[in-house]
């Protein structure tokens, strides 16, 4: 098994991984909250793109975050 990607060297702390991860979700949602409160209350320019759609924009974000988890290594090598 040595010899399949992503398993050579050691692997990171998976409470400081976890740690990040929190972190980077709480960031995600202060960052998601503020963008949604500022659209309310400005609405989007004339020829700007519709309003988002926050189910939607729940549904992405759980989607990076499971994308992000499947390989935490190669997160932490990017750090």
């Amino acid at each position: 098994m040595d010899d399949q990607p992503g398993t050579a060297g050691p692997f990171p702390d998976a409470a400081e991984v976890s740690r990040s991860m929190a972190s980077i979700a709480a960031s995600s949602r202060r960052l998601v909250a503020d963008f949604l409160t500022r659209q309310a209350a400005g609405g989007m320019p004339a020829g700007g793109l519709p309003s988002p759609d926050p189910l939607n924009m729940g549904g992405a974000f759980l989607e990076m975050t499971a994308r992000l988890m499947a390989d935490p290594a190669h997160m932490a090598r990017a750090n």
